[in-house]
């Protein structure tokens, strides 16, 4: 009796630090500059993918990336397919039943992008019968559905698909989060698109971007939370926000 439970606590130990030791595989949304991006080499850079790699040292663990629609992640961790998401994703309890959140490890706020002349603004009214352009299962489109309800909501899978349709003429305004939107208004590719209205400073989009963890990992939640204060003291996750943003974006 004794040998077997002494086996029994082995394998378990053995089975706990074997997990431990493996790759965290981190979901992210690609493309989403300047979140998540393959530059011009074709590597994966960005600013969640460094702070994701900051994490990972911190927490003293090998981390591998898995590439998702936005849509696909949090059905991909439940799945078990991936450990967690670093991909600016807001803690609503709709989410959290499928997965657990970090502390906030940035922030910013949602805008409407159009091409330049298409709306006269963003009431409801103004709005009514306007097609509305956002990406699927965000607070986003959440947003849009509960906000203007004689408009058209339409989705598409990636912030870049959403302003290739604003330039074509499909849509007539999209709610994108400001930061991916400002990057690419200063681009080339963005000129013929601007803002509309003021930023979104109430309701359900504002809310800090988190990072989601499988509910099976709690541990892991706990030891993010500490990394992610780690990185704001010792002065990396600020040399990390210099090299995208010229500005604080937490």
């Amino acid at each position: 009796m004794r040998y077997f439970l002494c086996l029994c606590l082995c394998l378990s130990w053995m089975t706990t630090l074997a997990f431990a030791t493996e790759p965290l595989r981190i979901a992210v949304d690609v493309p989403y500059p300047p979140f998540a991006y393959l530059d011009e080499k074709g590597e994966l850079t960005g600013f969640d993918v460094d702070i994701a790699r900051a994490l990972c040292a911190e927490i003293n663990r090998t981390c591998v990336f898995v590439t998702l629609p936005f849509d696909s992640i949090l059905p991909a961790i439940a799945a078990g397919d991936a450990e967690l998401s670093v991909a600016g994703m807001g803690d609503t309890p709709e989410r959290r039943k499928l997965v657990d959140f970090s502390n906030r490890y940035f922030n910013s706020h949602s805008i409407y992008v159009e091409k330049a002349g298409t709306v006269s603004g963003v009431t409801p009214t103004e709005l009514k019968g306007k097609r509305i352009g956002v990406q699927p299962t965000t607070l986003q489109e959440q947003f849009a559905k509960e906000t203007f309800k004689e408009s058209v909501i339409v989705t598409h899978p990636t912030v870049e698909a959403l302003f290739e349709e604003l330039k074509k003429g499909t849509i007539d305004v999209t709610i994108v989060d400001g930061l991916p939107a400002y990057d690419y208004l200063k681009s080339p590719a963005g000129e013929s698109l601007e803002t509309v209205g003021p930023p979104i400073t109430e309701g359900i989009l504002v809310i800090g971007s988190s990072i989601a963890v499988s509910k099976k990992l709690p541990e892991l939640t706990k030891a993010l939370n500490n990394a992610i204060q780690a990185l704001r003291s010792n002065g990396e996750y600020a040399k990390i926000n210099r090299k995208y943003f010229d500005f604080n974006v937490f």
